[in-house]
Formats: C-alpha cells, sequence, structure tokens
C-alpha cells in the first residue's frame, strides 16, 4: 500500500485524488515565465474541456495540441503521434 502524506500529515485519500486535485494549479500556471507546451487527449477527462480552455484563455502566449483519438495515456497509447508535437514545438522555438 501506498502511504501518502499531505502538508506532512498521512492522507487517508487515495492515491489518485493526489493526481485529481492539483493544488493551486491556476495561481502557479500563470506565474511561470518559460515557455509551455500544453498537450491534451482528446479522449481523455484527466484535463477537463472547461479546464483546457481557463489554461487557454489565461496563457494565450503558451503553445497548445490536441492528439485527436488518443485517450489518457497518450505517449502509451500514441507514442509516435507524442513525439511528433513535442519535437515540432522544440525545433519551432528561437536558436533550434
Amino acid at each position: 500500500m501506498v502511504q501518502i502524506f499531505l502538508n506532512g500529515k498521512r492522507s487517508a485519500r487515495p492515491l489518485a485524488h493526489v493526481f485529481s486535485t492539483p493544488p493551486h494549479a491556476w495561481r502557479r500556471l500563470k506565474s511561470l515565465t518559460v515557455p509551455v507546451l500544453g498537450v491534451r487527449a482528446e479522449l481523455s477527462d484527466f484535463v477537463s474541456k472547461a479546464s483546457w480552455d481557463k489554461w487557454r484563455r489565461l496563457r494565450e502566449q503558451d503553445a497548445f495540441a490536441v492528439l485527436p483519438g488518443v485517450g489518457h495515456l497518450a505517449p502509451l497509447e500514441a507514442p509516435r503521434k507524442t513525439a511528433h508535437v513535442v519535437a515540432d514545438w522544440l525545433h519551432s522555438r528561437p536558436g533550434n
């Protein structure tokens, strides 16, 4: 069994709950000063459509890509598609 600690205290919540409720994500996202590529698998509900749209409104300077027909584990389901999206973005960066 995996034990989860939140703020130094053992949590009774399941591990998946930790990943479904990132703390202060919007505030941290707004404060980023590095280039960002957001990648969303179309069939995944990990990043909801509403959250995706909010992210795009908050950070218009970021790059965004949707992997059509791909589920939650995009790098495992569609490794080439995922790699191409990331590689294309990296090559589009200044200095590359």
